[in-house]
């Protein structure tokens, strides 16, 4: 079984966002993914 921290996993993802972000993309994934986890199954309710 391999143990790969989470964010080792994430690093390889380009982040599209053209403007100065103001936070890193794996805490925009960190973050929908947690809401995924907490029964939220879409871009707006995500984003809420």
């Amino acid at each position: 079984m391999s143990t790969t921290r989470l964010p080792d996993r994430f690093a390889e993802l380009t982040d599209p966002r053209r403007r100065a972000a103001t936070h890193s993309s794996i805490s925009v994934v960190f973050i929908a993914l947690c809401a995924v986890v907490c029964g939220y199954d879409d871009l707006l309710a995500i984003s809420t």
